[in-house]
């Protein structure tokens, strides 16, 4: 085996595991392995992206004669002494073979993805084997319709044995249907064989052994009238309370009577086959009712030939796991060779996903070869584990490295936090990890600063809020952005808490709630009742759907709801008609029409909208969220806050231990079963261990999320302790027990650009128009011998959108130049559009004097979507609109169609500023000059 061929990378938050793995590819391209052999898995799209963008990057500098940045300098030799240290690789190689490589990966399809995406590539080509609709599409399944169809699938018998386990168990349907859909995806193959035995007739036996040993300690002449007390019961369950079962004839209040042990034994026996039995008939349960779910999942997927990512994930495992095709015939469908696997955020994978990429990494790991036939390379931080909910195994990343004898590295250098945050973390997490890697910083200053305790009442929950408030207004005093700063907090509750609160003094407060489209209201209308409509088209009444339609609407549950008529061709022109027919005259409305425009069908529109954010107007501002769904991120200024409501002492119902091999057993937790039980006490004590380092994990993946400023709010609940006691930071009395600040706080500022922030979207059209029939969007005729201008106009008015916009720098927006028209645009090209940027935005700051800067703003006039490309707006003292400039840029020559064009634009934005001047321009690139159009 030789060197680098073979690796388990440990990356520890902000090390630079993305540029880590763009350089081993790069590294597998120039020891000639080719594209379309090379995979590398994700968890989400964004890091696909950015891993496919830095990849291309690389390559570009690496093979370019002429590059002028220093950035672009400086990264060219970071990649060069890497590739050569790292890797042994001689420098010359790599300039010689970058162009080359730059030019085939822009050719190829490279199999970037996330895992989601591979095994939903791998239920495409085997849908025969897994009673799969080969046009089946992706997205959520109806969970209500599917509880609908399960419950009228069950006989009496069944729906009586549902409901009695809902009433022994204390838990209502949904919790129970939840619990079955967990155990159904998570844990297949984990059911244990069947133990038999009559429960009423045990529990009789361990009342009257129980009852023994009560009346050997009231007949002992030594027996205190503790012991007495304590010995007596009345029933079973009174019995199973007592603390001597535990502790047997060494109860303290026993233990003086020097006692015999065998009936303390032999009750120990009996309450074991007690919980066994116990367990047993739940499980059985739990394996019937999933094998009945399962049919009616079934019966969802083959009516509306869709599935979710969960159950392709479930598929492939039935397929792959279940030994329903052997290995070869797998890799003979699997049509394209894998010969390279790069696995990213390796924690993350569950058990499931790991033994569906067990047989791809297994081949690739066996037998001999040399790194450029094949390589296997995973990057992972076990202290970033904090999925064990949906099956996380925090444990994979070792045992992938002890099975197939890995070589271990590890990346200690932080380049995302500054030192004193770097510090105070090593400091804080160096006791709580057996092999915690310290981190060099590569970033001077920082701050870190913990609060006082608070006690978590009413009043206290105010506090905290004020608190937050008061860091907030003082990190914007000196100089910081509101998008700068973020709160992460451990429960959806507390981010709606707060989001709220802060919503009353900030304007762009974000929440997931507020920049999920699929969950605002209006959206949920439009698409409920395009759906709603479809389905009666077909003759199909979903009662369930009709309800939900009429609650959003604001209406009773039984009325009758009224829909449009339902054609399969022209979805803008239906979602046009919905939005009239409703009333909805909501922005969100808007941007579902918007994305409708581009869309064929219902499905397409659905996906469109769930991937689209809230609205550009909440694109930008202070974050509130989780801290699961920070994961991945990073804010300058971040403030963690500890519960407001106090910890959640739930215990897991169903425990899933895993042997050294991965195989599967499921344990039903039952509150002193482990006094009686020493193989579910050795489970429960291993699962308590992992849920505690859990809790680190998530403590850990919190506040490594912080860049220049780190700020702690502890708070000690009336039950229990702070969070953060768990590492050490607060007593359980709410005592810090560490330095409360550390570093000094300093707001890095951006003054060279004047225009910092986008703002709110400029139109909220109150009034869709009058326009019947189809909606049109404006394009050019599709001419295949014109595709490289057309991408050329693409890019330059991306470019320009980006720069103005979004204030993205002049090397990242070269990236995606690159990564996105590479094929189409030559360097010349290329660095043509990035020098107009600069000399565009001279122009217009030169010539007009402007407030705000709007890009890309879409609205409609007669049956057609425009986008007006940019809007200056010059506002008073008061906010009030003065004057608006409408810039329309050229790329091309003059066209009489312009003046028409500029008309529509000139006229719509007049009837959003009645009191404003407003005046319209073309901007032409090719000799950046301003043409006014008179109206």
């Amino acid at each position: 085996m030789q060197t680098k061929q073979f690796i388990t990378m440990q990356a520890s938050a902000g090390s630079g595991k993305t540029y880590a793995l763009a350089c081993r590819y790069v590294y597998l391209l120039l020891e000639g392995a080719k594209v379309g052999e090379i995979l590398s898995l994700t968890f989400t799209n964004k890091a696909a992206n950015e891993m496919r963008a830095r990849i291309a990057y690389f390559l570009q500098i690496l093979g370019s004669e002429d590059l002028q940045s220093s950035k672009e300098l400086s990264d060219r030799e970071g990649v060069l002494k890497t590739l050569e240290q790292e890797y042994s690789l001689q420098r010359e190689k790599i300039i010689a073979l970058s162009p080359s490589l730059l030019q085939n990966f822009y050719a190829s399809t490279p199999k970037i993805m996330t895992i989601d995406a591979f095994l939903n590539s791998i239920v495409k080509r085997f849908c025969w084997y897994m009673g799969v609709p080969h046009s089946f599409e992706l997205k959520d399944m109806n969970q209500e319709e599917i509880y609908s169809h399960f419950f009228s699938s069950l006989s009496q018998k069944q729906k009586d044995l549902f409901l009695q386990i809902c009433f022994t168990q204390g838990k209502n349907i949904s919790s129970v249907l939840e619990m079955i859909e967990k155990v159904e995806m998570n844990y297949p193959k984990s059911f244990k064989e069947r133990v038999y035995g009559d429960l009423e007739e045990v529990k009789e036996k361990a009342v009257e052994v129980g009852r023994e040993i009560a009346k050997m300690i009231l007949e002992h002449p030594k027996s205190s009238a503790s012991a007495k007390k304590y010995a007596q019961f009345g029933d079973f369950e009174e019995l199973l309370s007592r603390g001597w079962i535990k502790d047997g004839s060494e109860y303290h209040y026993f233990k003086a009577l020097k006692l015999s042990t065998p009936l303390f034994d032999k009750l120990k026996g009996i309450l074991k086959k007690y919980y066994a039995i116990k367990e047993s008939l739940f499980l059985d349960f739990l394996q019937t009712f999933c094998s009945l779910y399962q049919k009616s999942k079934d019966w969802y997927i083959k009516h509306h030939q869709s599935l979710s990512f969960d159950d392709i994930t479930k598929k492939c495992y039935a397929l792959l796991c279940g030994e329903r095709v052997g290995r070869d015939f797998f890799y003979f469908r699997l049509d394209d060779k894998i010969s390279h696997i790069l696995l990213d955020e390796f924690q993350d994978t569950s058990v499931m996903q790991y033994k569906l990429l067990y047989p791809l990494i297994d081949e690739i790991c066996s037998g001999e070869g040399r790194v450029g036939e094949r390589s296997f390379f995973v990057v992972g931080d076990q202290k970033q584990s904090i999925y064990k909910f949906r099956g996380g195994e925090g444990r994979l990343m070792e045992d992938v490295r002890e099975h197939f004898s890995l070589q271990r590295q590890n990346l200690d250098t932080n380049y995302r936090s500054a030192k004193e945050i770097v510090e105070f973390v090593n400091e804080i997490f160096q006791s709580q990890y057996s092999h915690y890697i310290p981190q060099k910083s590569k970033k001077e200053g920082g701050y870190v600063y913990i609060f006082e305790s608070i006690e978590a009442k009413e009043e206290g929950k105010e506090k905290a809020l004020s608190q937050i408030k008061d860091t907030i207004t003082s990190l914007l005093s000196l100089g910081a952005r509101l998008e700068d700063i973020a709160i992460l907090a451990f429960c959806n509750q507390d981010v709606l808490e707060v989001g709220d609160f802060l919503k009353n003094y900030y304007e762009n407060i974000i929440t997931e709630e507020s920049i999920s489209l699929d969950k605002k209201r209006d959206a949920q209308i439009i698409l409920n009742a395009l759906q709603y409509s479809k389905n009666r088209f077909e003759g199909v009444e979903d009662e369930l759907l009709r309800a939900r339609l009429a609650k959003l609407l604001g209406r009773g549950i039984d009325e009758v709801v009224e829909s449009v008529a339902w054609r399969s061709e022209g979805i803008a022109s239906l979602v046009y008609e919905v939005i009239l027919f409703y009333g909805l005259d909501s922005l969100e409305a808007q941007r579902v029409l918007e994305i409708a425009c581009g869309c064929k069908d219902l499905q397409e529109l659905f996906e469109g909208v769930r991937e689209s954010k809230g609205g550009e107007e909440e694109s930008e501002g202070l974050r509130v969220l989780t801290i699961h769904k920070s994961k991945g991120l990073e804010f300058k200024h971040l403030i963690v806050l500890d519960r407001l409501g106090g910890k959640n002492y739930a215990q897991e119902k169903i425990l899933c231990h895993y042997d050294k091999e991965l195989n599967g057993v499921l344990f039903i937790s039952e509150s002193g079963r482990e006094s009686v039980d020493e193989v579910f006490a050795y489970v429960k004590s291993e699962e308590d261990k992992k849920s505690e380092i859990e809790k680190k994990n998530v403590l850990y993946v919190a506040l490594t999320r912080a860049c220049e400023s780190l700020w702690i709010m502890p708070i000690v609940p009336q039950r229990g302790g702070s969070e953060f006691a768990l590492l050490n930071l607060v007593d359980k009395e709410g005592e810090i027990l560490v330095q409360r600040e550390r570093g000094k706080l300093e707001i890095t500022r951006n003054d060279s650009n004047p225009i910092q922030k986008r703002s709110k979207i400029l139109v909220e059209q109150k009034d869709f128009g009058r326009q019947e029939g189809y909606i049109q969007s404006l394009s050019l005729p599709y001419k295949p011998n014109h595709i490289p201008s057309i991408k050329k106009g693409e890019a330059f008015h991306k470019a320009l959108e980006m720069y103005l916009g979004y204030h993205i720098k002049r090397e990242e927006i070269k990236d995606f130049l690159d990564n996105h028209y590479g094929l189409y645009l030559s360097e010349v090209e290329k660095r043509d559009i990035l020098e107009s940027l600069e000399k565009i935005y001279t122009l217009l700051v030169k010539e007009f004097h402007f407030s705000e800067l709007k890009t890309e703003i879409s609205f409609m006039l007669e049956n057609k979507l425009y986008r007006i490309d940019c809007l200056l707006l010059d506002k008073d003292e008061r906010g009030e609109v003065q004057k608006a400039v409408v810039l329309d840029y050229k790329s091309g020559g003059e066209n009489h169609s312009y003046q028409e064009q500029m008309s529509n634009y000139i006229g719509f934005v007049k009837s959003q500023f009645d009191n404003a001047k407003v005046e319209g321009y073309l901007v032409y690139k090719d000799r950046f000059e301003l043409v006014k159009i008179d109206i």
